[in-house]
C-alpha cells in the first residue's frame, strides 16, 4: 500500500510514477492501495504517464482512493492512468494530464475493468479520449462504470473529448458529462465528432453505452475560427431514464426512454 505519499518528476517509458504488474505473470490477481497520494509531474515517453497497472481484476483491484493525479504526460497513450487489469477509484481527482494519442486521463484497455465513484476528470488532453478512452480489441470483457463522477472540462484535437468507447462497454449513473471540448486547428481537415461522448465499434466489437440519471451538456466542437458547434453524444446509446442531453443530434438510442 502507499498511503498519504507523493510521486513525482519520475520518467519511464511505461509507468512513468508508478507501474504495477505481477511478478509471477502478467494479469495476475493481484490487489494494491494508493490512498491520500498525489502523483503528480511524471513522464512516460510511452504510455502510462502517472499510473500504468497491469495486475489485479475486478475482484481484486488496484485501489486509488482520496488522491490527485495532475499534471502528468505521456508521449503516446494514457496522460494519467492505463489500466489493463482491475482499477477502482474513488474520492480521486485526475485533472490537467496529457496524452500525445488516446485517453488524457484514463486510457481503459482491452483487458481492462474500471470503476469511478464519486471522482472528477477535468482539463485532461489528447487527441483521441481527453478524459478516458476505452478500447475493446480481443477481450469482450472490457467494462468502464462511472458513479456519481463528473468528467468536464476535458479536450480532444481529434475525437471524444469527454470520452471516446472504442468497441467496449460503459456505464453511467448519476453521472455529468459537461463543457469537454474538441478543439480543431485551422488548417486541419479531419472529421472530429463526439465532443461529449463519441460511442464507435472496434472489428467485431459493438460499443455500449448505457445512461441512468445523466446530465450530458455543454459540450462543444470548434473547427479553427469557426463558431463553437453543440455536441454532446455520437453513437448509440442505451438510455435507461432520467436523463438529460442537451443536443441529440447524433445520438442513436436502443432505448427510446431518456
Amino acid at each position: 500500500a502507499l498511503r498519504n505519499s507523493q510521486v513525482y518528476s519520475n520518467t519511464a517509458f511505461q509507468g512513468g510514477g508508478i507501474y504495477l504488474q505481477s511478478t509471477i505473470q502478467q494479469f495476475a490477481i493481484y490487489s494494491a492501495t494508493i490512498e491520500s497520494s498525489q502523483i503528480y509531474s511524471n513522464t512516460a515517453t510511452g504510455h502510462g504517464a502517472g499510473i500504468d497497472n497491469d495486475s489485479g481484476d475486478a475482484a481484486n483491484p488496484l485501489l486509488l482512493v482520496d488522491s490527485h493525479l495532475h499534471h502528468n504526460h505521456s508521449a503516446s497513450l494514457a496522460g494519467a492512468i492505463e489500466n489493463n487489469g482491475g482499477l477502482h477509484i474513488l474520492r480521486t481527482t485526475l485533472d490537467t494530464n496529457i496524452a500525445g494519442t488516446q485517453g488524457g486521463g484514463i486510457y481503459n484497455n482491452y483487458n481492462g475493468r474500471l470503476d469511478i465513484l464519486q471522482s472528477t476528470l477535468s482539463a485532461n488532453t489528447a487527441q483521441f479520449g481527453g478524459g478516458i478512452f476505452i478500447e475493446s480489441f480481443i477481450y469482450t470483457r472490457t467494462l468502464a462504470s462511472v458513479v456519481n463522477s463528473t468528467i468536464s472540462g476535458n479536450t480532444a484535437s481529434h475525437e471524444g473529448a469527454g470520452l471516446y468507447n472504442n468497441g467496449g462497454r460503459a456505464q453511467f449513473y448519476n453521472a455529468t458529462i459537461a463543457a469537454n471540448q474538441i478543439i480543431v486547428s485551422t488548417g486541419y481537415t479531419y472529421t472530429a465528432i463526439g465532443a461529449g461522448l463519441l460511442i464507435t465499434p472496434n472489428y467485431s466489437h459493438n460499443a455500449i453505452i448505457t445512461l441512468t440519471n445523466t446530465l450530458i451538456g455543454d459540450n462543444f466542437l470548434r473547427v479553427g475560427l469557426n463558431a463553437p458547434v453543440p455536441d454532446d453524444c455520437f453513437g448509440r446509446v442505451r438510455a435507461q431514464g432520467y436523463n438529460l442531453i442537451e443536443t441529440m443530434t447524433h445520438c442513436a438510442f436502443e432505448n427510446p426512454s431518456i
